[in-house]
């Protein structure tokens, strides 16, 4: 459980609001990160700056030009760089994290397994709200990120920048987790996504997924992203590759026949793929895991 009280760097609204004017609207700060509590509303304001907010306890209510948000006790909050906002609490007890991060780090914290994520947020202002198995996870990070905050060091201070990033793909998860039961209710995306599970050995057509599954070819492409995290070729060459890791590391079988087994017909292709994956050719990585 976080206790605003124990951190010593509590802001008041006055000092929050100067610190927000001062530094994240003028752009001198590439991550910012301050747990505090609100007494009055931090009124309407916007800056260059993406910021992301996370309720600890209580209430606190965010409104844009177009919108109003509710942030009860794990609700988190992604705001897009120059949308105007305020920030009002509606419980006089409360505890809210606000990050500020430049576009710049934003970008150099992306991966290849992240970027999906991180982009899709950047685009429009995105709730999310608690979810049973990730707000005792969410809310260590917080309590680990009032830690670091009172030993400041360069390490510390790069610890912080990795609680950040974990909140923010936890927020992320969540956004990807609704989606994927909005479209399951739907039920045209998880039959597609079952069915791959059980036959990515097989050559894969698009044009006749499209078909066998009632879609145009857009909209299959468009959901089946939404509710994956991948395309329907990166889907399938996952799985493939993972089946071949396993084999290589578990049966006797010549190389060939694994790609072949795991649905890749060309040896040069699966040699210089699985390198790219697994940093090591088939044959090293059959060797260290055997």
């Amino acid at each position: 459980m976080i206790d605003i009280a124990k951190y010593n760097e509590h802001y008041n609204f006055v000092n929050l609001a100067l610190f927000i004017y001062r530094y994240v609207l003028s752009g001198q700060i590439m991550l910012w990160m301050q747990l505090t509590s609100l007494n009055k509303t931090v009124k309407m304001h916007s800056h260059a700056m993406h910021e992301f907010l996370i309720c600890s306890q209580g209430r606190i209510v965010v409104r844009t030009e177009t919108s109003e948000y509710i942030l009860d006790k794990g609700s988190s909050l992604f705001i897009p760089s120059n949308i105007p906002h305020e920030i009002t609490p509606n419980d006089h007890l409360n505890g809210l994290l606000i990050a500020c991060i430049d576009s710049p780090l934003l970008c150099l914290m992306r991966t290849p397994n992240n970027r999906d994520y991180i982009d899709s947020l950047t685009k429009q202002v995105s709730q999310a709200t608690p979810i049973e198995c990730d707000i005792e996870d969410l809310m260590s990070c917080l309590d680990k990120l009032i830690e670091l905050k009172q030993h400041r060091n360069k390490l510390n201070q790069s610890l912080e920048e990795n609680c950040f990033l974990r909140m923010l793909l936890l927020h992320a998860q969540r956004q990807h987790t609704f989606s994927m039961f909005r479209l399951d209710e739907q039920g045209q995306i998880k039959p597609l996504y079952e069915w791959l599970k059980e036959n990515y050995q097989t050559e894969i057509n698009i044009d006749k997924l499209c078909l066998q599954f009632g879609m145009s070819r857009s909209q299959l492409t468009r959901k089946f992203k939404h509710y994956c995290g991948y395309s329907v070729i990166e889907y399938v060459s996952q799985l493939r590759f993972e089946e071949a890791a396993r084999m290589l590391a578990m049966t006797n079988k010549d190389v060939s026949e694994i790609a072949l087994a795991s649905g890749i017909a060309n040896l040069s292709h699966f040699h210089r793929q699985f390198k790219k994956r697994y940093g090591m050719t088939p044959i090293e990585f059959r060797n260290m895991t055997t």
